[in-house]
């Protein structure tokens, strides 16, 4: 994104939002089922994992537990909830203890469900209980997939833990992370937080014991907030103020707080480190990487936020941001949203080749399209909607769904199945209207002051595909159309093209096709546009062959054309006319004339360009040939370009007369000896100037 002025950007912003024809405000994604989660009082949801068996866990926190009939309102209740495949509740779990729990984060591990989160005084379920050693302590449990809980563990002692997180699996290995306060002591070792705050990642073994652990620092704040991996590569995501500490290297805040990005490989050996900073706060909320070590993010900033060379300049106070980096942590391409109200992004999921993120934002958003169109999203509440978008990995938008309710609303986890549908869980209060698969309206009321939402959505743009066409070339002072060939709601040519307009490339280069169809899908194609070049043609060097003989065309060169067409001079004939590599057979007529001269024209829509050989056809002094010589069957007499043969008289080497004084008044004549034994024949040829011997031996 180029640099602006925040003046220019909100006069920029204002005017997109003037022109409504050029927006779309239809869902892209249809609601196939939806359930609530929730109680009397204040119910959240932190994470959710689709399992191996295509089931979902949520975990958060809850503050009533009226099922199992005790009303603890006021207090949070760590809690985790296991449903099918279409969102019916399989069980519910609930932790209990003397003031605080919460789970932050959850993933399958290879023993089952692996819970992380924190808690005050006391934790507690089934017959497992933890006392804390802190202010506020970090715990693990292990479920298995009917519920039960089999293990229950502290993530070390004495420090304060303020937020705990678990990887999914890396490799046969499963890895943890967290933020904490003062010394952490892991099996009788104390680990000091240096300055303020620090952060910990540890391989997490099958009893919940941390092996391998380092360390990162600040002098500031220090908050992590998400971990993902693949087989090959695990990454960290979080922010700091004043300065971060990692390793060898050091990093100073710009602003109020910086993001970070931390990746290793799968030694624990650090790959690469991206700080995005700014004048103001940017945060990264959630991060996602992809099968070939790219990774996408989802977070916030205001003011101004800078990632390598590019710079993002806010719309109102805090905006959305969505970037994603390749496997050296390089900046591929990065997008912020927003208004004149806070925005924020919470979850990104980087699956097949495409980029989910889901943000919320207050007022109305615009996301343009690549076509010209803009997707129009509009809150219904002063507090703030959710809302998905899809893109692909050149990050361009493929589908949108905003999802509007009465009051604040946000999407905290989305996770894609292998088909490309969408589930997404997050926390609202009061109403959320949404439109199903049908364009009916679907209205959920919480419960209590909060609760969660889970929405399961296909996507409708998944198998919506443009064709471009196929590649052409445009002429020098010349010019092509492109034409698109099916029927689309919307589309451009890019660059230089209108909405809904074909167009004339008088350039040569590469050209997008973008289109939309009616329900604002957006997908992209492209061609190329190369160089008319008038063809270049070599036909072969001149030569020189005997009477009798074919001309094999094997040399010849043709560069650009898109037609061939062999021609001669002369009344022979082409084996075959339009291939570069043929035969040709001479002519009775080529001989007298002593030559032929076969040319070779090559054409396209540029233009066309010739090339000619010459083949010389020797004749004898005289001016009389006979071939082949020697023959088998037949021997023709050919006099050149002004003889005639008068007669001709054929006798044996010994005299005998195969043939007495024939008229022939031509300037050729052939006549079959097959049936005469080997051996030499003379003719006696009468032209007009004279009479001509010819020996010809017989094989």
């Amino acid at each position: 994104m180029k640099i602006f002025k925040l003046g220019i950007l909100l006069m920029l912003y204002s005017i997109l939002l003037v022109f409504p024809a050029k927006s779309l405000f239809s869902q892209q994604l249809a609601l196939e089922w939806h359930n609530k989660f929730g109680y009397d009082h204040w119910d959240f949801v932190n994470d959710m994992v689709r399992l191996s068996n295509g089931s979902y866990v949520l975990a958060g926190s809850i503050q009533d537990t009226s099922m199992n009939g005790s009303d603890h309102k006021g207090q949070n209740r760590a809690w985790i909830c296991m449903v099918d495949s279409n969102g019916v509740i399989i069980w519910e779990r609930i932790f209990t203890g003397a003031d605080f729990q919460t789970i932050n984060s959850i993933t399958e591990s290879n023993n089952g469900i692996l819970i992380a989160g924190v808690f005050t005084d006391s934790i507690s379920i089934d017959s497992l209980s933890l006392k804390a050693d802190s202010y506020l302590s970090g715990f693990y449990a292990l479920a298995d997939y009917s519920g039960n809980i089999n293990e229950l563990s502290k993530a070390g002692q004495k420090a304060i833990i303020y937020n705990l997180i678990v990887s999914p699996r890396f490799g046969t290995k499963t890895f943890t992370a967290g933020t904490f306060k003062g010394t952490l002591n892991i099996s009788g070792t104390n680990f000091p937080a240096k300055y303020t705050n620090s952060v910990f990642l540890s391989e997490i073994s099958e009893s919940n014991e941390l092996t391998d652990l380092t360390l990162i620092h600040s002098s500031g704040d220090l908050l992590i907030k998400s971990i993902d991996c693949n087989d090959s590569v695990l990454c960290l995501a979080g922010s700091f103020s004043d300065t971060l500490f990692i390793k060898d290297s050091t990093f100073i805040s710009t602003g109020k707080h910086d993001a970070f990005i931390c990746c290793y490989d799968s030694n624990s050996l650090i790959k690469w480190i991206k700080i995005i900073t700014g004048t103001g706060e940017q945060a990264i909320n959630d991060i996602s990487l992809s099968d070939d070590n790219k990774c996408g993010v989802a977070g916030y900033f205001d003011m101004n936020a800078f990632i390598d060379s590019t710079v993002f300049q806010s719309y109102g106070s805090k905006d959305m941001l969505i970037a994603y980096f390749d496997e050296k942590g390089t900046l591929l391409w990065g997008k912020n949203f927003g208004n004149l109200s806070n925005d924020y992004g919470y979850a990104v999921k980087v699956r097949g080749s495409n980029i989910y993120f889901s943000g919320s934002f207050v007022h109305e958003i615009g996301l343009p399209q690549s076509n010209g169109n803009t997707i129009a999203l509009e809150s219904l509440s002063p507090f703030g909607n959710s809302f998905i978008a899809k893109y692909n990995f050149d990050g361009e938008l493929q589908a949108t769904y905003n999802f509007p309710g009465t009051s604040e609303d946000y999407c905290q986890s989305l996770e894609i199945d292998e088909g490309g549908k969408i589930t997404a869980v997050g926390n609202f209060y009061n109403k959320l209207v949404l439109q199903d698969s049908v364009f009916q309206t679907v209205e959920i009321n919480s419960a209590g002051d909060k609760d969660v939402f889970m929405l399961h959505f296909d996507d409708i743009c998944e198998n919506f595909k443009v064709t471009a066409g196929a590649d052409t070339t445009v002429c020098a002072e010349g010019s092509v159309w492109l034409i698109v060939q099916e029927e689309y709601t919307s589309y451009i040519w890019e660059p230089g093209g209108t909405v809904n307009n074909d167009l004339q490339v008088y350039r040569p280069g590469v050209y997008h096709l973008s289109a939309t169809d009616q329900y604002g899908c957006l997908s992209t194609d492209s061609l190329t546009v190369s160089p008319g070049m008038i063809p270049e043609i070599f036909a072969g060097h001149d030569t020189i062959i005997e009477a009798g003989q074919n001309i094999v065309l094997n040399t010849a060169i043709a560069s650009n054309a898109m037609t061939l067409t062999w021609s001669a001079d002369g009344n022979g004939f082409f084996a075959t006319t339009n291939d570069l590599n043929t035969e040709y057979y001479i002519s009775n007529d080529d001989i007298s004339n002593g030559s032929v001269t076969l040319s070779l024209d090559g054409s396209n829509q540029c233009g066309s360009s010739t090339d000619s050989l010459l083949v010389i056809i020797p004749m004898d002094d005289d001016g009389v040939l006979a071939y082949p010589n020697p023959f088998q069957s037949s021997v023709t007499i050919v006099c050149e370009e002004g003889l005639t043969i008068q007669s001709i008289i054929i006798t044996t080497q010994t005299g005998f007369v195969v043939l007495p004084s024939q008229t022939v008044n031509n300037y050729f004549f052939t006549y079959d000896l097959s049936s005469y034994p080997p051996g030499s024949f003379v003719f006696y040829v009468t032209t007009n100037n004279g009479v001509v011997t010819k020996v010809i031996n017989k094989i």
